[in-house]
């Protein structure tokens, strides 16, 4: 009968230092599952802000070609009113230029 009692302590013993194990490893796995969660939710924000940049340097770009397009056509058209107002000075200057020899020959 000691035998028995003896043998059921020390089941009893074992047992309960496997529930021990048992509940420090699911204490460890539930940590790093935990760490895991947090780890996918910083991936998780930072893929949202990459994106987010990504769709606000998308954005910056439209504008900046936007931009660039209006800026080429009011170069192009002043480049036109240039020409238009060259095109006048230059017979005005020439006409200058005869009244200015016709002053000084009479």
């Amino acid at each position: 009968m000691e035998s028995a009692a003896y043998c059921l302590g020390e089941f009893f013993s074992r047992a309960s230092s496997w529930r021990h194990q048992t509940e420090t490893r699911a204490r460890e796995y539930q940590a790093l599952a935990d760490e895991l969660a947090l780890v996918k939710e910083q991936m998780t924000d930072q893929g949202r802000r990459w994106f987010n940049k990504e769709a606000a340097l998308q954005e910056v770009v439209k504008v900046v070609r936007k931009v660039e397009e209006a800026t080429n056509k009011r170069l192009h058209e002043a480049g036109q009113t240039y020409a238009e107002l060259l095109a006048k000075v230059v017979p005005l200057h020439e006409q200058i230029v005869e009244l200015k020899a016709a002053a000084t020959t009479s």
